[in-house]
């Protein structure tokens, strides 16, 4: 049974396998492979875990990690489902709970940096689409936010 749960010390490996693999199968085809190698270096294990004190993770377990999502302050991170468990609402899952705990917190707007495949997701999830910016590595991303309060 799916359960959605805060990231433990024993999931950290499992966690960062995912984020990587995920990066790798959803994104080679579709950007740089300088773009995809930065993307997967931040999910490499000590960056990973490094991140982990800076970033509040969740993830969704169902006999093993299946996704992953991130809170930092009012900033969706890290979201990520299993490419074999894509579109079956493990996602909107994730989701759904850090938006809860975000309301619990008083936070009125979340936030995410989207990049162009991801932005059909967070427009899903009722994010709006602030405006686009370039990173200085030229890396394009949609700044989003969705009013939760």
């Amino acid at each position: 049974m799916l359960e959605i749960r805060v990231l433990e010390e024993k999931d950290i490996i499992a966690a960062s396998e995912l984020a990587r693999t995920t990066t790798l199968d959803c994104f080679s085809a579709y950007f740089s492979k300088q773009l995809v190698a930065k993307w997967v270096a931040k999910n490499e294990l000590e960056a990973f875990r490094k991140r982990t004190q800076e970033i509040e993770y969740f993830v969704a377990d169902d006999d093993g990690l299946v996704g992953i999502i991130g809170l930092q302050n009012d900033y969706v991170k890290t979201f990520y489902v299993s490419l074999d468990r894509q579109n079956e609402g493990i996602g909107k899952k994730l989701y759904q709970h850090i938006e809860q705990i975000a309301k619990e917190r008083g936070i009125v707007n979340l936030n995410v940096k989207a990049n162009i495949l991801s932005i059909p997701v967070y427009e899903a999830l009722g994010f709006e689409k602030i405006r686009m910016e370039k990173r200085n590595d030229g890396e394009e991303f949609a700044l989003m936010q969705k009013k939760i309060i």
